[in-house]
């Protein structure tokens, strides 16, 4: 069982637990969002839909979840060229009034990331 904010991996309960977050992060990862900007970007649009699902991995949401980060809450900015990298940025519309944004870089050799958080877009 938990003991002392310890978890038993080994745990029948911990095990289940875990395997339905995991199903629930399948069913959340099937569902097509829809947003104005995708299409937009001139990115293949897989890239685009995989945006959303990743800030809700990264803020531990679920699609299903009360106010989960939706694609409709990021606002596209554009796509600047920061010395070898070209980078796409978003707003993210969602939690506090600070200016946030997520991000899509390509870079040389075809290398290519994504992010939130500490990058902005070039004034």
């Amino acid at each position: 069982m938990y003991e002392a904010g310890r978890i038993d991996p080994n745990d029948p309960e911990f095990k289940k637990q875990v395997q339905a977050r995991l199903a629930e992060r399948q069913r959340d990862e099937a569902i097509v969002e829809n947003a104005a900007w995708f299409g937009t970007t001139g990115l293949p649009v897989d890239v685009e839909r995989e945006l959303p699902r990743y800030l809700r991995r990264e803020f531990g949401q679920l699609l299903s979840e009360p106010n989960a980060i939706k694609a409709s809450d990021l606002v596209y900015v554009g796509v600047f060229e920061e010395g070898p990298e070209t980078v796409r940025y978003w707003r993210i519309n969602y939690g506090s009034p600070e200016p946030k944004f997520a991000y899509i870089v390509l870079g040389p050799n075809d290398r290519q990331f994504t992010g939130w958080g500490n990058r902005v877009p070039p004034k």
